[in-house]
């Protein structure tokens, strides 16, 4: 009786000793093997793995010292390999049931190649010049029967022009429809300019009223602006603050250094000092003429 074992699955069998050198079939793997003589069955082979008792490291031993002594290499311990160990098993050939198959299938064939690989192995200038030649190609559709309806849909635009929104384009003058330099301090000295006329002409016909009511717009003005130009200099830090309010002439080097974020309430503040002195001008103009009258009346 021949005793071996399974090949794929390592599964002992045994076999009568006249069917040495055949094929059989594995009852548990269902793996084709190869039946080996008497011989070759009894003699042992491979190697044993065994740990080592003294230092515990693993070592490898033939098959054939099964039952007999051994030397560690690492600590020199001798101890005995026992007898009933089982060698580690040859790495499973190939089955003949395998290699059948592929000699009755002969040269491996080629998978056919998709579209898609194809276009992805040409260059990328050459794909994505045919990508454009594509895009402009119509893309042909199944077409129902015309009716009257449709006649009209026709007439909308594409749907890719849909997709894309104009842009409109936006006023030169901003918002509200004023221009851009009306918003700035050009603005403010043109409506100042045009409220100081006004009141000029007022003056001309009642110097008084005319010079008291452009002094008093004028001072408006400049309260205005310094109050403005002071909540600015407050929202960079208190100490600024401080320096504009106590500091002699460091409002004009702010105000240099600063000209974007402080230009309007300066800007306000130098048209209130200019009304504020032609206004003084206009109003005290009659009051010199009649103290002059007084003195040479003398």
């Amino acid at each position: 009786m021949i005793r071996f074992k399974c090949q794929s699955c390592g599964e002992p069998l045994t076999s009568p000793d006249s069917t040495a050198g055949e094929t059989g079939r594995c009852p548990h793997c269902r793996e084709i093997f190869d039946i080996p003589s008497p011989r070759a069955a009894a003699k042992p082979a491979g190697l044993l793995r065994l740990v080592c008792p003294g230092c515990d490291k693993t070592l490898g031993v033939p098959a054939a010292a099964a039952g007999k002594p051994c030397v560690c290499p690492s600590c020199s311990l001798k101890f005995l390999v026992p007898a009933d160990a089982e060698p580690e098993p040859a790495p499973a050939p190939r089955s003949r049931r395998g290699r059948d198959d592929d000699e009755d299938d002969g040269p491996a064939r080629r998978r056919p190649r998709d579209d898609d690989e194809d276009d992805d192995r040409r260059p990328a200038r050459r794909r994505s010049r045919d990508d454009d030649e594509d895009d402009d190609e119509p893309v042909s559709r199944s077409r129902r029967p015309r009716d009257d309806d449709e006649d009209d849909e026709d007439d909308r635009p594409s749907r890719r022009s849909r997709s894309k929104p104009k842009k409109r384009r936006k006023s030169r003058g901003g918002g509200g429809g004023l221009p851009d330099w009306y918003r700035g301090p050009l603005g403010r000295l043109a409506e100042n300019a045009v409220i100081t006329v006004l009141l000029g002409l007022l003056a001309l016909a009642v110097p008084g009223l005319g010079g008291g009511l452009l002094t008093a717009w004028g001072f408006v003005l400049m309260m205005g602006g310094s109050i403005w130009f002071l909540v600015l200099s407050a929202k960079e830090g208190v100490d600024q603050l401080l320096l504009n309010l106590f500091i002699p002439f460091y409002s004009l080097y702010y105000a240099i250094s600063r000209w974007d974020n402080v230009k309007h309430p300066v800007t306000l503040y130098l048209i209130g000092l200019v009304q504020y002195l032609i206004g003084a001008f206009v109003f005290l103009l009659p009051l010199l003429a009649m103290a002059q009258q007084q003195q040479q009346m003398r």
